[in-house]
């Protein structure tokens, strides 16, 4: 039986992705609880992600044209794949790296009401991530939660838990 529950919307994508990661041999009580909420709350969770793309009408032009600049003045591995230097970031030729740094500038200058419409949409989705929103889902008996699951993901999942 499904319940109504509330919850902030960045909670929805913690939980969405804690039951998502939950990969074992368990009972069948609990795969049909991971199952059930699973489909209840990723309804939710498409929303959120949907709502998170940029509906700026030239965002994604500007950012075909950044991804190609960063695609030429990349460094390359052996496999001749992009270097990150970290998650987000590739590692630019130093001999491009001017050449890069002036493309930026003049691509974010040409875009620069784009940006800013950006950044106000980035601004009110995180604000919109602090909502609280109310949805169904299934309650999971806590003498089914596994020993293996940690205290944080224990935590993220508090709300479906029944004591």
């Amino acid at each position: 039986m499904s319940d109504s529950i509330k919850l902030k919307r960045v909670e929805v994508l913690n939980v969405y992705t804690v039951l998502t990661n939950m990969k074992g041999n368990y009972v069948p009580k609990l795969k049909y609880a991971l199952k059930r909420n699973k489909d209840l709350i990723g309804k939710e969770y498409d929303k959120i992600n949907e709502s998170s793309e940029s509906k700026v009408e030239k965002f994604k032009e500007y950012e075909d044209k950044r991804m190609e600049k960063i695609s030429i003045c990349a460094e390359r591995d052996e496999q001749g794949r992009a270097i990150q230097e970290t998650p987000n970031t590739i590692k630019i030729q130093k001999d491009k790296l001017e050449e890069f740094k002036t493309f930026i500038a003049a691509l974010n200058e040409e875009y620069k009401e784009t940006l800013e419409e950006r950044k106000k949409e980035i601004k009110d989705f995180e604000k919109s991530l602090e909502e609280e929103i109310e949805i169904e889902a299934y309650k999971i008996s806590n003498d089914l939660i596994p020993e293996d699951l940690s205290q944080e993901q224990y935590e993220i999942l508090f709300p479906l838990i029944n004591a």
